[in-house]
């Protein structure tokens, strides 16, 4: 990974909600555009940015931050550029100028260790000494964080949004527990809490790594249509990705389904497992389902109506002739089915059939996409 190092010069763009920043590297008299995620970053910084290059079709050459190193402003005008950049309210060039003429290069122990002396300067009374401290302090205590996590082997970006999710204890929680970032992180999955876990050395780690493993498996097999799947398949997977013995994935399985963290059911004579979040989802459909079966529909499709539309209908299959007549008597109707088995074919009857009836229908989708495709093979909105 290629780097960049300099004095931070101006900052051009700041994202308040999400840290991301535009600004002016100065490299030695080299200006260098630099973007990314990076977190209360002032003018008169001296910093090391990591990542690499990249051109933008508008603005030309930048370099995209990935991680950093900083240290504090020594000389007088950068340490006025800190101090009057903007993240220390009440405090802008003409206030910063007058801190750094009365204490040059102490300021910022004046600032932390002795903030009343502020108060000798014109401009500033002992309250707002009390302030500047107080937001400087803050500032310090997240960007300490913040490189911290760094350290650790996340990005700018992830660290801003761990910070985000557990504040001043981001450090000591993520240190205890790495995988925890999985669940409470967007954009943070089992390898990058892996390898985390494994540089830090954390206490309790092959337990952990066994149990976030098993669930990392599951949530692979969700995400192919597999809510459930057998025990000894789920942990035969989970062993050979992890490279452990399948005895210890089992062992881990059974702690979270103690815990709750996985639901364990027999079907058929077999063991199988799931998350505890789609085996609950999975029940709640299945409950309103069975409610919604013992309604009685408002309105009755006539029988002979329905005969008649399919009678004339040579192209459907008798399995789809009675997907029809279900849905079009029953107040609920599920119908699943690979492409290319007609389910599309059967929804157009049921149509025509409920608008031949004199009955207002409305078609809804998952995603806008899905509508959308919808709303083309049935030619109605």
């Amino acid at each position: 990974m290629s780097y960049v190092e300099g004095t931070v010069a101006d900052i051009v763009y700041r994202n308040e909600e999400n840290g991301y920043t535009v600004l002016d590297l100065d490299c030695e008299g080299n200006l260098v555009v630099c973007v990314g995620n990076i977190p209360l970053i002032q003018p008169g910084e001296y910093v090391r940015f990591y990542g690499g290059y990249t051109t933008h079709r508008t603005y030309g050459e930048q370099f995209k931050v990935v991680s950093m190193e900083s240290k504090m402003p020594e000389s007088d005008e950068s340490i006025v550029l800190f101090l009057s950049g903007g993240l220390i309210k009440g405090v802008g060039e003409i206030i910063a100028r007058r801190i750094v003429e009365q204490f040059h290069a102490d300021s910022f122990s004046i600032i932390e260790n002795n903030p009343r002396r502020l108060a000798q300067i014109k401009g500033i009374s002992p309250k707002m000494a009390d302030k500047i401290h107080e937001q400087y302090m803050g500032l310090q205590t997240i960007r300490g964080v913040i490189l911290s996590l760094q350290n650790m082997g996340l990005s700018i970006k992830e660290a801003m949004a761990a910070y985000e999710v557990y504040g001043q204890s981001a450090s000591y929680l993520i240190e205890k527990n790495p995988y925890r970032l999985i669940e409470d992180v967007p954009g943070i999955g089992f390898m990058k809490a892996d390898r985390i876990a494994a540089e830090i050395g954390m206490e309790g780690y092959a337990s952990l790594r066994l149990e976030s493993g098993l669930v990392h498996i599951l949530k692979l097999k969700m995400e192919a249509g597999h809510t459930c799947f057998p025990m000894d398949a789920a942990v035969k997977a989970a062993a050979e990705f992890l490279q452990a013995e399948p005895q210890e994935v089992l062992q881990a399985a059974e702690r979270l389904v103690g815990r709750g963290a996985l639901s364990e059911n027999t079907y058929n004579g077999v063991r199988a497992v799931a998350l505890s979040t789609a085996y609950l989802a999975e029940s709640y459909a299945a409950y309103r389902l069975v409610q919604l079966s013992k309604a009685t529909p408002k309105i009755e499709v006539s029988g002979a109506l329905v005969e008649g539309i399919l009678k004339d209908d040579e192209m459907l299959s008798e399995e789809q002739e009675r997907a029809v007549m279900l849905a079009a008597s029953c107040p609920v109707c599920v119908i699943t089915g690979g492409p290319g088995t007609g389910k599309t074919t059967i929804l157009n009857q049921v149509l025509t059939i409920f608008e031949k009836s004199g009955i207002v229908t409305a078609l809804a989708a998952p995603t806008g996409r899905a509508a959308k495709r919808m709303e083309n093979m049935v030619q109605r909105p």
